[in-house]
This record gives C-alpha cells, structure tokens and sequence, in this order.
C-alpha cells in the first residue's frame, strides 16, 4: 500500500482517501477478479483510524448487485463492474478515480461513474447513483461543489481520467461501481400528475387518530411505480398502517416514529390506491404547532415511467395532507 499524505500548508485540511483504478473497461470476465498492484492501484490519505486492507476486484456485470436498476439514461460500458472492499475506518472524502483504455469509442463527455447505493425508497432496497465528479456540480443552493483544488478529479480527456465522489462516506466494506455512457436528458416536464384526499378520523378516547389516504393519478399516462415516504410530525407516533396494493413498510428515515415506505406498483390514468394509518401522540411537541396535532405529517415520492427511471425531479411529488383543503377533520 502507497501511503502519501497532504502537505500542512495545503487547503485540504479534510480527511481524503483517493482510490485509483487502472484498467480496461472491456475485458471479458468469469470470475470475480483481484486487480493487484500490477493494475497500478494507489492510494492517497490524509487520516486513517484503523488501517486494514483494501482491495479492488473486476466483476462480471450480469454478477453486479442489482445491475436491472442501473437506470434508464445510462448504458454500461464494456462486461464488469468495479468492487473494492475495504477493512480500513477512514472519514472525510472518498474519491475513485478510474483511467479509461486508449481505444474506447465513446464520446469522453459522455463517460459517467455509477456508484451502487441502498436506497429503500427502490423496491430493490438499492439503486445506483452517478457521482462523477463534474466541474458544473452544483448543491443544493446551487453553489459551485468543487473548488479549484479538486478540478484535479474532473474528467481529463488527455489522461483518460475520470473520478467519482462516493454518495455517502466512511468507504463501505463493499463498494460496486459501473463505467457507463450517459445516453439522455432529464425530462423537463412531469409524466403525469398525482393528487392526495384524506379523511380523518379521531378514535373515542381522543388518543388514537385515524387517517385514511387516497393518492391519485390524475393525469393521462400511466406509471410502472410509484414510490413514496410517510413521515408523521414528530408530536404522532405511528401505530399501525394497511396498504390495500404493493407494499409498505416501518422506516427509519426521518421521524422513526412515524414514518413508513411503500411501494405500490404501477396506476392507470385516473387509478388510485388507499393507505390507511393510525397515530398516537408522542408527547412530543411538533415541528410547526404545538397544538396543531400532526401538522407537519408529509408525504413525498416519485412516480416512473420505467422501473429503471431514475427519481426525477419533475416526476416528484409532496403533500401535506392535514394542510390539504379535502381534508376533514373530525
């Protein structure tokens, strides 16, 4: 293992683990295979907790977890993924880096590195997740990502270089990721149109409150899935639910009190599924009223085309059902 650390008087005052992957895209594969230093694997850190092994394998794709979800817009390129499995407890910035064959035809611009990821949100449990490191990234608030010290990690046509900046660190004890060619556009308009009416119902001994959902697809074209989170407020816990299609289930994100995923497959133009969930006071006060019992309950998801659709911006949707005017409060 290559051991190089950042000087002081750099900005890189946070911790870094750079990964770098040498090797073919294209090469046939049987078999799980090491790619050992003979493939010209370094790797560069700043801090390190506990030192272990790291190692990186070629993997057949039709082996790679979940390759069906690798979406829609993005064509893998060549037969193997890429797995590195790590023992070492680092923080701070992962970064994979990956240098492309002499002879590949594809357009550079269009080279992406796809990261596996668990996402309980898919009905896999898992997707992937494009986290190339690109100069026009942007956060949130639409601030530049990247500063001039990590335009070393945008992709590099002379060198045949591209990195990907892990979703989510420490690096995990298994890591897949996939070269793949971005083939399309986001759409800019949504694919149809989903609304939400609730009925609410409050049990006799005031304690137990009973919401019954309906969400709708009130557009013209039909969707493969629908998925979607329920987060109560934090001042209602949740008792129990009954989904009357797919799938639902307790959830940790969030308020783990109140929240649940479902899954509910595809709906027709004008179809709907019901949910119905039951709620008791946590003897929290909530996020937005400490009166208001359940106010800030939200539920928010996305609907797709094809199962394999990434989440979409404009295919998104969130409502606030106690705000909702179809409400009726008993």
């Amino acid at each position: 293992m290559e051991e190089k650390r950042w000087s002081k008087t750099t900005s890189a005052a946070r911790t870094l683990l750079v990964i770098v992957i040498f090797g073919t895209v294209g090469c046939a594969q049987h078999r799980q295979t090491e790619l050992t230093d003979q493939h010209d694997l370094s790797i560069t850190y700043e801090h390190i907790y506990e030192l272990g092994e790291i190692k990186k394998y070629a993997v057949p794709l039709q082996d790679t977890p979940n390759v069906s979800r690798i979406p829609s817009l993005y064509l893998p390129l060549g037969d193997k993924s890429y797995l590195v499995k790590a023992s070492s407890t680092v923080s701070g910035r992962t970064i994979i880096t990956v240098r492309l064959p002499s002879d590949l035809v594809e357009p550079f611009e269009n080279i992406r590195v796809l990261q596996h990821k668990t996402n309980e949100l898919d009905p896999s449990g898992s997707d992937w997740f494009d986290c190339t490191m690109l100069p026009w990234g942007q956060d949130e608030s639409g601030a530049v990502q990247y500063n001039e010290e990590m335009s070393v990690y945008f992709p590099n046509p002379r060198e045949r270089k591209i990195s990907c900046e892990l979703y989510s660190a420490p690096l995990k004890p298994d890591e897949y990721f996939v070269i793949a060619s971005k083939r399309g556009l986001p759409p800019n308009a949504p694919l149809t149109k989903f609304d939400v009416s609730l009925i609410t119902e409050k049990e006799r001994d005031g304690d137990i409150h009973r919401y019954q959902v309906s969400i709708k697809n009130v557009g013209d074209r039909a969707v493969a899935e629908v998925n979607f989170r329920s987060v109560f407020d934090i001042d209602t816990n949740l008792v129990s639910f009954k989904n009357r299609q797919g799938v639902c289930k307790r959830s940790s994100w969030g308020n783990s009190g109140g929240s649940l995923v479902c899954h509910i497959g595809g709906l027709a133009p004008g179809s709907s599924v019901k949910l119905e969930l039951t709620g008791r006071p946590s003897g929290i006060s909530g996020a937005v009223s400490p009166t208001a019992t359940n106010k800030n309950w939200m539920i928010f998801g996305f609907f797709k085309e094809r199962p394999n659709d990434p989440n979409f911006p404009v295919n998104s949707f969130e409502f606030k059902p106690l705000n909702a005017t179809s409400s009726d409060d008993r």
